[in-house]
């Protein structure tokens, strides 16, 4: 048969093309030889060979006897002596018969001598499965030649590559096994002699971007038909035939697998310690590296009665030291070169753990681990979902790994329940409870979904949490919940975890989204004085969080914290967005300064920082007016309800509701909020204006204030009976606002929702604690009003005193029962009310706020109780806001604003009237609140006392109480009258009483045994020193303990002094403290009989 002599083939079998390779090399070299079991006559096992015995004699092709170490052994020398052989080992089976020569001579040769001396020579053979060939002629053994250095190992999977590799094979001077797998030999393929693959390089064979499969030898061609039937599940499969497996091409590997994210290893060898294990540990060290997480926070635990607290802290060899982890994840491959390619830290979890031997990878497994505390980042991250890859399934199923709060960060928590308890949960005291902390990640450059082929290349794992603590392993911590009285030489607590100081701001404004409480001494001043610059406030309710975290640990002492290190931003409403704090510690109010500690962050991170040395933690949050939409000035802004209520002194006397907003074309519908803008075009066909009847039925007088509570927030404060003024509706007759003249926008303009103050409102029957306040006439027919007053001027009705009775200081003045307090600011309000006085029947008249019970007449008009609205103003709007166009209303001190010349907002009403463009804004936009009031059928007026509490977020800004911090915000507090007690004799005298054993009886058994062999019970309570000897009945002495620790606790085993478990009966159990006293206990025991079976 003649060898062809052309360069391009279109179709040539993997045989011939080696065959081709062969003779071309024999051609050009005649030093290349072939040798091997019938390679000559028969022309090969596989007829690789076929023909080449007639094209260069049997000197150059030579059979040998079935022997592979005389095969092998005679190609090394053949080579050494400067020939190219080109030996055929029929099968790869074969190998461990010439493995010495093959291992230990050829590839090592030019080792032994030094580079003289090289071993260039090709040993072909077969490997793979597929011809029934039996287990001795079946195996895949490329992973035995991989391994040995000095040898190139060569697996081509198509002609073109079997040609060209196998003649680069014969010109190395580096000895070199090819094999050819069995089923290969009639695969037909192209084949180029002209172009030329690169030795050593790996071939894609086709490029995609969602997995890589990597292949060598006949696996290349199962890999191709998979790609193509991915391709028709919109899957991009990157196809990289290896060729050569030493060299191995890691680069191409590596790079193709960075760019998809996900590879699959195509190999007939073995699974274990094969060539594609040998690939995805490739893969696995330089593609997938297992990113390190947030280190786990260090877990401390102080034990209470029945209570356990944990704090977590980071130190500053934590990777996420201030909870600044942020770890860039090299293998998150997009195009977008914005894509957000790190984790950062966003939350803690604490888990509750069912003995001191579970580790952190059993967290998952609720048998073992059970979630008992958690806290994330207030942000728009919500739950957070990974998709797992599930082994019984096949597939990657979502699994849920954080519940989110969105409540902010914390560093402490109380526990009091087990989640390992099987009857009532309550923590036991003395008995050992275990808990772990980590830390979690997140990051989701891209949401994944498996319903969604554009979404496939997302984030399927956005958690990441802690693989190791900042210095080894994250640890298992032990809590033993017991009553602390007894340490320390006797310990009193004075508060409970969670509580806080009394707050007394001294300067600045602002809540951190906290309900604020004044407490009753500085509630009453300000009711009294108008003012109190200085206000204190109700412990847990302040201005600012200092919790108690350590109950035993509270340092004594007068505290002060100040704001600093910040400029209010130009424009931005006067705000300490960047403010960072320090605290003082004096030995007392105006004395000297013993401590200090200054904020790890500023303001503006939600962070609770522990003080473990005065035993608190300290939370102040910035939390920032917004843009409810669009953007403009800081008026525009706005800012979340707290919370509100109202609530009554006699509960059984509640004579007070309200018109609550509804979305009828009624003057029920009076909270402008949502977005309803109807269509005021007669040209229109969708036009709903009612111009002729009524302006409260017509439609086009319901508009909303579209944009400014588009959460419809403020709708439903106490089911819509009152609501900020900004949403307040005027345009109809019975509506609650009536504005004097003509309206226009800068009525409103200066109302802002982000304006607001918290404020309560009190109505009550003291007269002492009324308000003088202005009526305003709301009927909106002034020919028809009392005195032709005009709508929204002061009523033309004579002014009356707190009785209802003309007092002969002019017109349009009453008096309020009750007052309202700015929570922020320390100041009392003024107030005004309305009155519809065509509607005397509703007690619309009269001076007098007294809302009527009734709603319409009977006739269906409104009567809207007389429309006694109810309005608060806000207190130095323009100073505390950095809003120069607003206006500083003062505070309502009672002393100036009886007497209407320095009555305020009596003035300002004058001026209104006077049909002045300024003061008209200044006095509607400092009115924030506005109540729409009216009785309860079958109560009276002022039955019982009312208060009314409005919350809401303020930022914190400047403002001046004090002068004490030039008007950033400084709090004071003292903790003389909680701090910890110790070394005190009459504690320790009193705990004496508290010595307890338990359990008592012991029926056999106790939760503090550990195992079926143990036997244990508790000696609890116990001082520091002391002595416990435990006696029989009768006086013989079974036990002593001598106690020299602080564990309040001493276990015995229900052994005697010599180890032998004692009888069930009876004992007297006497514990001495020495200088305080003794007590005597009397246990019962019922013992039982070991069981060793099933131990």
């Amino acid at each position: 048969m003649k060898i062809p002599e052309q360069d391009f083939f279109e179709k040539i079998t993997f045989r011939d093309a080696l065959r081709l390779a062969m003779y071309d090399e024999m051609k050009d070299d005649k030093n290349v030889i072939i040798l091997g079991e019938d390679v000559a006559k028969y022309g090969g096992a596989y007829g690789a060979t076929k023909n080449l015995l007639e094209q260069f004699g049997s000197d150059r092709v030579i059979d040998t006897p079935i022997s592979e170490p005389t095969i092998v052994g005679t190609a090394i020398g053949a080579a050494m002596t400067g020939l190219k052989p080109i030996a055929e080992l029929m099968y790869v089976d074969f190998f461990g018969m010439s493995m010495d020569q093959i291992g230990n001579q050829s590839a090592k040769i030019r080792y032994m001598f030094g580079g003289q001396i090289s071993v260039p020579m090709v040993i072909r053979t077969q490997g793979g499965t597929g011809r029934s060939g039996g287990a001795q002629h079946s195996q895949s053994l490329e992973s035995w030649i991989m391994y040995i250095p000095g040898l190139y190992l060569v697996m081509p999977s198509n002609p073109n590559d079997a040609y060209h590799l196998l003649r680069d094979s014969l010109q190395t001077n580096t000895p070199t096994v090819f094999i050819e797998h069995k089923l290969l030999y009639n695969f037909e393929g192209p084949l180029d002699k002209k172009n030329k693959v690169q030795f050593g390089k790996a071939n894609i064979l086709n490029e995609g971007n969602s997995i890589s499969i990597i292949a060598y030898s006949r696996m290349t061609n199962f890999a191709v038909e998979a790609a193509k039937k991915l391709k028709e599940e919109n899957i991009s499969a990157e196809i990289i035939d290896l060729r050569t497996l030493n060299p191995l091409d890691k680069n191409t590997i590596i790079n193709s697998v960075k760019k998809t994210r996900h590879a699959l290893v195509l190999s007939e060898g073995h699974y274990t310690t094969g060539v594609a294990s040998e690939i995805t540990s490739i893969i696995f060290e330089n593609c997938f590296k297992v990113l390190d997480g947030p280190h786990a926070p260090e877990l401390s635990i102080q034990e209470l009665e029945n209570e356990l607290i944990l704090t977590i802290s980071n130190p500053t060899n934590s990777n996420n030291y201030q909870e600044k982890y942020e770890e860039f994840d090299p293998f998150i491959a997009s195009p977008d070169p914005n894509t957000d390619k790190f984790y950062r830290f966003q939350g803690y979890q604490i888990y509750q753990l069912k003995g001191n031997d579970v580790s952190l990878s059993d967290l998952r497994d609720p048998n073992k681990a059970r979630l008992v505390a958690q806290c994330d980042i207030k942000d728009s991250i919500a739950d957070i979902i990974n998709f797992e890859f599930s082994d019984e399934l096949g597939f990657s199923i979502p699994v849920k790994c954080v519940n989110a709060s969105n409540e902010g960060i914390k560093h402490s928590f109380s526990i009091t329940t087990d989640l390992f308890a099987q009857g009532e949960p309550t923590l036991v005291n003395f008995k050992q409870y275990y808990y772990m902390a980590i830390s979690y990640a997140h990051n989701n450059f891209k949401t994944y979904s498996p319903n969604d082929p554009n979404l496939l290349d997302g984030q399927q794992k956005q958690y990441l949490s802690s693989r190791k603590a900042s210095i080894g392993e994250v640890k298992v911590k032990e809590g033993i919940p017991h009553n602390p009285m007894p340490e320390a030489g006797g310990t009193s607590q004075l508060i409970a975890y969670g509580s806080s100081p009394l707050i007394t701001r001294l300067d600045g404004y602002g809540n951190g989204n906290r309900s604020l409480e004044f407490d009753s001494t500085t509630a009453s001043n300000i009711v009294s004085s108008g003012y109190v610059a200085n206000p204190v406030y109700e412990k847990g309710s302040g201005p600012i969080n200092v919790k108690i975290v350590d109950p035993l640990n509270l340092a004594s002492g007068y505290f002060e914290c100040k704001f600093r290190n910040y400029s209010p931003p130009a424009g931005q409403g006067n705000s300490a967005d960047t403010a960072s704090w320090v605290i003082y510690r004096y030995d007392k109010q105006g004395g000297s300064i013993l401590d200090s500690v200054s904020s790890d962050v500023t303001i503006d991170f939600d962070n609770e920082q522990i003080i473990p040395e005065w035993g608190v933690s300290v939370q102040i949050h910035q939390e920032k007016y917004y843009f409810a939409q669009g953007s403009g000035n800081i008026a525009a802004k706005y800012t979340d309800m707290i919370d509100a209520s109202i609530t009554f002194a006699d509960s059984s006397k509640i004579w007070l509701d309200g018109i609550k907003d509804n979305d009828a074309y009624f003057p029920s519908n009076w909270v402008r909020s949502g977005d309803y803008s109807p269509e005021t075009d007669p040209n229109d066909p969708a036009y709903e204006c009612l111009p002729n009847g009524p302006t409260y039925s017509n439609p086009c007088n319901y508009k909303d204030e579209v944009g400014v509570d588009p959460s419809q927030s403020y709708e439903g404060v106490l089911d819509g009976i009152i609501a900020p003024h900004k949403l307040v509706g005027y345009q109809a007759d019975y509506m609650p606002m009536a504005y004097y003249g003509t309206f226009n926008g800068s009525s409103k303009s200066n109302a802002s929702i982000s304006f607001l103050p918290s404020v309560d409102i009190v109505i009550t029957d003291d007269k002492s604690k009324w308000t003088r306040c202005p009526v305003i006439e709301m009927g909106r027919s002034q020919s028809l009003n009392v005195g032709g007053a005009a709508p929204g001027a002061l009523r033309e009705s004579p002014s009356v005193n707190k009785e209802g009775e003309e007092d002969g200081t002019g017109t349009g003045m009453g008096w309020f029962p009750g007052y309202a307090i700015d929570l922020e600011s320390g100041a009392r309000l003024y107030m005004a009310f309305g009155e519809n006085s065509f509607l005397g029947t509703q007690n619309g008249a009269d001076m007098v706020w007294n809302p009527s019970e009734n709603v319409v007449s009977n006739a269906g008009t409104p009567l809207m109780g007389g429309v006694h609205a109810v309005y608060v103003f806000s207190y130095m709007q323009k100073t505390i806001n950095a809003f120069n166009p607003g206006f500083d209303c003062p505070a309502y001190i009672p002393s100036q604003a009886e007497n209407n010349a320095t009555h305020a907002i009596y003035q300002k009403w004058l001026e209104v009237q006077g049909n002045s463009t300024q003061a008209k804004r200044e006095l509607y936009g400092s009115l924030s609140w506005i109540a729409y009031p009216r009785l309860v059928s079958g109560f009276n007026l002022l039955d019982t006392d009312v208060t009314i509490k409005l919350r809401i977020n303020k930022e914190y800004k400047n403002y001046v109480g004090t002068g004490e911090n030039g008007g950033k915000p400084m709090y004071s507090w003292s903790m003389d009258d909680i701090a910890t007690i110790t070394n005190s004799t009459d504690q320790l005298s009193e705990a004496l009483q508290l010595i307890n054993v338990v359990p008592n009886p012991y029926k056999a058994y106790s939760e503090y045994e550990r195992n079926k062999l143990d036997n244990r019970i508790k000696i609890t309570n116990l001082p520091e020193k002391c002595t416990i000897k435990i006696y029989t009945v009768n006086g013989k002495l079974v036990r002593t303990f001598k106690k020299d620790s602080p564990i309040t606790s001493v276990d015995w085993d229900l052994n005697n002094f010599k180890g032998i478990p004692v009888a069930g009966g009876v004992y007297l159990i006497h514990v001495d403290v020495p200088g305080v006293g003794e007590r005597v206990l009397k246990f019962f025991g019922g013992m039982r009989q070991i069981d060793l079976q099933g131990i």
